[in-house]
């Protein structure tokens, strides 16, 4: 990567994090718009979720389930009552936003691919208008 070869040059040991100040912890492979994300609290870049295959979550049925391909964003893993993990993320669409939840038995099989900025396809669930559980990630 660019980092490293700028370390190397430097005759420096690449670090695998690096501190900017309390609260603003960068990595040398975050993407251009994860940087943009900790340092800015917002991206000013394109978003690549906008170059996908259009998808119009609005015209599934609430109950129907739907294939999706997008970026992995927002991550909140945790556990339930029961010990087990369980996530919600958001999946960044070319038609927009859709909140997703993956219980624990999705969760084991799936998290493998659920990574930040992550680009996937999920079979998943219509639960309302802003949000689907996932059965598969793809």
């Amino acid at each position: 990567s660019t980092y490293e070869r700028f370390m190397e040059l430097r005759k420096e040991e690449p670090q695998e994090e690096i501190t900017l100040s309390k609260g603003y912890v960068i990595k040398p492979d975050d993407t251009k718009e994860i940087l943009e994300k900790k340092v800015f609290s917002e991206n000013f870049t394109e978003d690549p979720a906008l170059k996908l295959e259009k998808f119009s979550y609005e015209e599934i049925r609430t109950g129907n389930e739907f294939r999706a391909e997008g970026y992995v964003r927002d991550i909140r893993a945790i556990k339930t009552k029961a010990g087990k993990g369980m996530a919600f993320f958001k999946l960044a669409t070319a038609g927009g936003t859709i909140e997703c939840t993956m219980f624990p038995q999705q969760y084991r099989s799936g998290r493998k691919y659920l990574r930040e900025n992550a680009l996937t396809k999920i079979l998943a669930r219509k639960e309302n208008e802003e949000s689907c559980t996932v059965r598969t990630m793809l």
